[in-house]
């Protein structure tokens, strides 16, 4: 196990994958015993956000797919989309404008008066950066 700060990582190698996979499968059946003795509750999901750079989110995009290619075992002449298409997973870019418009739609029907109308950017920008509003579209 990795620890740093309050992320952990927990890694398994071997020769075989599937022997691999077992070790890091039996190790995270011990963890979560150990934080349900000590109650304590840990949060695993990852949350895209849409105010992050195109670089960036390209960046995150290129990892998936080298990891849906590596999952699937696809040869270099396989598009992209194969692997995505193969295994129902969406493009990063469709999770954060799906979590967008989540969002927005969660501001537009909340009981606080505040929250229903969030501030619009001002339409004259200086820098080509998209806004969470953006992602709506």
């Amino acid at each position: 196990i990795g620890t740093f700060a309050d992320d952990t990582a927990t890694f398994a190698t071997h020769g075989n994958p599937t022997t691999a996979s077992s070790h890091l499968h039996d190790h995270l059946i011990l963890v979560e015993a150990w934080l349900n003795k000590w109650k304590i509750k840990v949060h695993t999901n990852i949350e895209l956000w849409g105010g992050a750079s195109k670089s960036n989110i390209a960046i995150i995009q290129r990892v998936q797919s080298k990891i849906l290619r590596s999952i699937t075992n696809a040869p270099g002449y396989v598009s992209n989309r194969t692997p995505h298409t193969d295994l129902k997973t969406p493009y990063v870019t469709e999770v954060i404008q799906e979590n967008s418009i989540k969002y927005f739609n969660k501001l537009e029907n909340h009981s606080n008066p505040l929250l229903q109308s969030p501030v619009q950017p001002n339409e004259n920008r200086r820098l080509k950066r998209s806004w969470p509003s953006d992602l709506t579209n």
